[in-house]
C-alpha cells in the first residue's frame, strides 16, 4: 500500500485527454486510468505526538498542526491526529 496525493491525482486525470475520448472503448479508458493511478505522486505520512501546557491541563496540542483537542482523562489519546491525519503511535509527551 502507498499514500497518493488524492489532489494530484485528480489533476492528472482530469488532464488525460484519452480518458474523454469518446472513440475510445471502455478498457482503453479504465487502462488510461489505471496508469494515472499507478504514476500518482505518493505523500510521506506524518507523524507527531501529542503536547500538552501546564496552562490547559486538560488540552492536547498536536505537534504537526498545532490544533487543539480537548482531554477528558489522561488515558484519552488518539492514535492519529483528527486534523491533519498525523500518526501519533510514537512517543508521547505528558
Amino acid at each position: 500500500m502507498r499514500l497518493i496525493d488524492a489532489d494530484a491525482l485528480k489533476d492528472a486525470v482530469m488532464e488525460t485527454e484519452p480518458v474523454f475520448d469518446t472513440n475510445l472503448n471502455p478498457y482503453q479508458k479504465t487502462h488510461d486510468v489505471m496508469v494515472v493511478i499507478d504514476n500518482a505522486p505518493t505523500v510521506e505520512p506524518k507523524t507527531g505526538r501529542w503536547k500538552r501546557t501546564k496552562a490547559y491541563p486538560n488540552i492536547i496540542f498536536c505537534d504537526e498542526c498545532g490544533e487543539p483537542f480537548e482531554q477528558s482523562n489522561s488515558k484519552d489519546k488518539w492514535n492519529y491526529c483528527p486534523n491533519c491525519g498525523a500518526d501519533m503511535r510514537g512517543e508521547q509527551d505528558g
